[in-house]
């Protein structure tokens, strides 16, 4: 069998070329079942106005972006490690919980599943994945590069694992309200950490982080490259104007493969700064409802961020491509802090 890093390559090109390739005909499909995506939220009647040009275009298009993901990460990592395994029944029950949501969406229920449902579910994944790719026993680092390496055991693993994921996931789902924008970012950050596990994956990067080399980590690089290629050729439908959504299937399916892939390696500091705009666009929602329960006013125009830039004044096409170039910043940077 080839190296991690070459099969990484070859699975973010595969899926790249495949999505690319059906985008074209899925949306198509999409439209004839009349899966269009509904963008009146009722929240706010600027965004509602802002976003009216986008109502009826097909939605759960993350439906093809997690089946080239996990297809071609099946054909490609070794489906004997028990993290890579892990990582893809994760990645299916999120995009379940996402699915659930499109349906009730799209079956008359304009908020789709509760959010604290959804929450808890999301929680539950997270703790399973820690136990699937870990087990009961020793637990597993955390390591934070330059600072410390913590060792958890397996229940507070397990706790971090579901805060992680949670965290994750719906800062996914927040980020995707602009074409092009949520997927672009997935990319960068799934991408920084492809390369980070592939770090801890060998006695070189391991060592120099002051951990053993990460059993399975190079194979979830594999997993990972997959889906971040697969985002890229998402945005080939995606850019502005979008031929079709993520949906939430997408967006939390994504959001839990990224958390997925960080967990199962061992990278969680490599998602916080490759994903550094997600953090900021999850951070920013939090940051808008505590200022307005407790203080009673706003510190942004609206949240999340990108809508915030929308209300300035900013494009749609200006708000994506600056967030892409910070996101490309950031995911260097995280790329940076892992010795090799």
């Amino acid at each position: 069998m080839t190296s991690p890093e070459t099969r990484a390559a070859a699975a973010a090109g595969l899926a790249f070329l495949a999505v690319a390739a059906l985008g074209g005909p899925f949306a198509r499909w999409l439209r004839s079942r009349r899966a269009g995506e509904r963008v009146e939220k009722g929240d706010s009647p600027r965004l509602d106005a802002l976003m009216a040009g986008k109502q009826d275009t097909p939605t759960m298009g993350g439906l093809l972006v997690l089946a080239a993901g996990l297809g071609t990460a099946a054909l490609l990592a070794d489906l004997t490690s028990r993290p890579v395994l892990a990582c893809i029944a994760a990645t299916l029950l999120a995009a379940g919980v996402g699915l659930a949501d499109d349906l009730a969406k799209l079956s008359g229920r304009p908020k789709g599943l509760r959010i604290r449902t959804r929450i808890l579910v999301e929680a539950a994944i997270g703790a399973g994945l820690a136990v699937s790719a870990f087990g009961t026993g020793a637990g597993a680092p955390l390591v934070l590069p330059g600072l410390a390496v913590l060792a958890l055991p397996a229940a507070a693993l397990a706790a971090f694992s579901a805060l992680t994921f949670v965290a994750t996931v719906n800062a996914v789902n927040v980020t995707d309200g602009l074409d092009g924008l949520a997927p672009g970012l997935v990319a960068l950050a799934t991408a920084g950490v492809a390369a980070a596990a592939a770090t801890v994956a060998g006695p070189a990067g391991a060592g120099a982080l002051g951990i053993a080399p990460v059993p399975g980590a190079g194979e979830v690089a594999v997993f990972a490259a997959a889906h971040a290629g697969a985002c890229v050729g998402f945005l080939w439908h995606n850019c502005h104007p979008a031929r079709m959504f993520l949906g939430n299937v997408g967006a939390v399916g994504l959001g839990g493969a990224l958390a997925a892939a960080a967990t199962a390696a061992r990278v969680e500091a490599a998602l916080v700064l490759a994903g550094a705009m997600l953090v900021a666009e999850a951070g920013s929602v939090a940051l808008q409802i505590a200022s307005f329960r407790l203080l009673g006013r706003r510190v942004f125009r609206i949240a999340p961020l990108h809508h915030h830039f929308q209300f300035g004044g900013l494009p749609e096409t200006a708000v994506t491509t600056r967030f892409w170039i910070a996101g490309a910043i950031v995911a260097a940077a995280g790329v940076a802090a892992w010795p090799r």
